[in-house]
């Protein structure tokens, strides 16, 4: 196991962070970009990549 508590030997079930996925992102960058899928009704809007739960919800 490694010295750091977070990380162990195993790249499959190792542990690699405590924190939340929503951690990693400003709260205010995610809000502004929801604000401008919900300003846009007309059009299809296709969001891909990490976080785009955050997001669309």
């Amino acid at each position: 196991m490694s010295k750091n508590t977070n990380l162990t030997d195993d790249r499959v079930f190792g542990f690699m962070c405590h924190k939340k996925l929503a951690d990693c992102f400003i709260e205010e960058k995610l809000k502004e970009v929801k604000s401008r899928i919900e300003k846009t009704m007309e059009d299809v809007v296709l969001v891909i990549g990490v976080g785009v739960r955050l997001i669309t919800r």
